[in-house]
């Protein structure tokens, strides 16, 4: 077996949220009658949460701390995960061959560690997941190495033996510079970077269907 260690982030590769924290960037603005960036998707879908709240208070002229935005977006955000996202197409059967093949598996995601946790137990498939490591673990974000290096180090593998699935641009850049082979996944909220993550991905799918029924894919690459 070529790799021995699949990463999976969690918002917009194996469950359709990414929808999420628009809305929420975009109350930041709304709930205090200001008009939002037009380029406020682009820019907060690459940030950590810290950097994210303090550009949408920069910009909304609110006198909030980072802190209390933030702890306005989780309250809100909790709500939303529990009620409203729905887990990808064939999730389930990817991660049960990449576990029948004796795969290591690990969730790598932005998101908070409670969220996460939720998101696994609610269409339970936590059982597949051997670890789930956050952004909030290490210094910089997902643009970075960091955060799948540290992946990596839990289970004590090489950067070369993990195969990583991303749908957004800076994280697959994030995961080439950790010296991983990145499979990049189509989610509607990244499709203005899609021919970017084409380019920086070693291979591209829209969905986790095409990679049934044989998963020759992993095999090729």
């Amino acid at each position: 077996m070529k790799y021995k260690v699949a990463i999976f982030d969690m918002d917009g590769t194996i469950i359709d949220s990414m929808w999420i924290w628009k809305e929420l960037a975009m109350n930041s603005f709304t709930r205090r009658g200001i008009e939002a960036p037009d380029d406020l998707e682009q820019k907060i879908f690459s940030m950590n949460f810290v950097d994210a709240a303090t550009f949408c208070i920069e910009h909304s002229g609110s006198l909030m701390a980072p802190e209390e935005l933030i702890e306005e977006w989780t309250r809100d955000a909790k709500t939303m995960y529990n009620e409203r996202i729905t887990l990808k197409s064939s999730t389930i059967d990817l991660l049960e061959h990449l576990k029948s093949e004796g795969y290591t598996i690990c969730l790598t995601t932005a998101n908070w560690l409670e969220i996460a946790e939720k998101i696994l137990d609610r269409f339970e498939i936590r059982q597949f997941f051997d670890s789930i490591t956050v952004t909030q673990e290490v210094s910089r974000g997902k643009t970075f190495p960091d955060v799948f290096l540290l992946t990596a180090k839990k289970h004590n593998v090489e950067p070369e033996s993990c195969i990583v699935f991303e749908d957004s641009y800076y994280a697959v850049v994030g995961a080439k510079a950790a010296g991983m082979t990145v499979i990049g996944v189509y989610d509607e909220y990244a499709r203005h970077s899609e021919n970017d993550i084409r380019i920086a991905s070693d291979a591209y799918i829209y969905s986790f269907d095409e990679l049934k029924p044989d998963y020759k894919l992993f095999d090729e690459l």
